[in-house]
């Protein structure tokens, strides 16, 4: 039985990717703004980012040094929560795609180093692995009845021929990290601005893509006279709870949002 699009008024069920340069706000934005209760499936071994917070739940995954079992048991319990008929979580966050590739590495090459690194000498066979486990991860995370946010580091690439610089979401080579993006519903590129003056910073999140970074919503409204209508501003602050209560208004109320953004418009 088809089911009408205008009863789709809630992104609880979403895949969003939040990357950026070190030091950005993207795990802290993660556990401290999306909606609880919140699992954190930690493969960087950072617990001082959510330790504390109320609604909060975590595994850490990683090599011990003698064992490459971390990637195994990472996505074994990632079956498991996509088997499960009532998830208790509204949220899941994987930190970070940087990680996950090193005990991908590390399972693929039969390492049991913490982060070895190892990835940095894969041939093309090994890397054709690499993609195809995220594949399936991606695949699998989507599965999920709950908000998935995958945190990432902005990866730089210069074309020396051109003397051109590209930014991707992820640090796991060039071709995995620029096909990354269609995984995800939503990409969001996370960074800092410092006021001249007063030196305050400001922790803000590009929704769409400029000349130099990707990004990325697909939360749009259709106006018969200015066309596609981004429900998010380019930049938005850091909070999530408050991105998706924005993106939920102006579902359920399109005619006052449209209204609102032709005034502005007219200012």
């Amino acid at each position: 039985m088809p089911k009408k699009a205008t009863d789709l008024t809630s992104i609880d069920k979403c895949m969003m990717m939040l990357y950026g340069d070190n030091a950005t706000g993207k795990s802290v934005c993660a556990t401290t703004t999306a909606p609880k209760p919140l699992l954190m499936l930690d493969i960087d071994d950072r617990p001082q980012t959510y330790a504390g917070l109320e609604g909060v739940e975590y595994e850490i995954f990683k090599n011990d040094g003698k064992t490459a079992t971390a990637y195994r048991e990472l996505a074994s319990r990632l079956r498991s929560l996509s088997r499960e008929d009532e998830l208790k979580y509204r949220t899941i966050v994987l930190d970070s795609t940087t990680s996950l590739l090193d005990i991908i590495t590390d399972d693929i090459l039969g390492l049991s180093g913490k982060g070895s690194g190892a990835h940095e000498g894969l041939d093309l066979k090994h890397w054709g692995s690499v993609d195809e486990r995220f594949r399936k991860f991606f695949t699998t995370l989507k599965r999920l009845d709950c908000l998935c946010i995958v945190i990432s580091h902005e990866q730089v690439f210069k074309d020396e021929n051109l003397n051109v610089v590209n930014y991707a979401t992820m640090r796991v080579g060039q071709k995995i990290s620029m096909k990354a993006p269609g995984y995800f519903d939503e990409v969001y590129r996370t960074y800092v601005t410092t006021d001249r003056k007063t030196r305050k910073r400001q922790y803000l999140m590009q929704t769409q893509r400029d000349g130099k970074f990707p990004a990325r919503t697909a939360y749009n409204l259709q106006d018969p006279e200015v066309g596609t209508v981004p429900i998010l501003d380019i930049e938005e602050p850091q909070n999530i709870q408050k991105v998706l209560d924005k993106i939920e208004r102006a579902q359920k109320n399109p005619e006052e949002f449209l209204r609102r953004v032709k005034a502005q418009r007219d200012l």
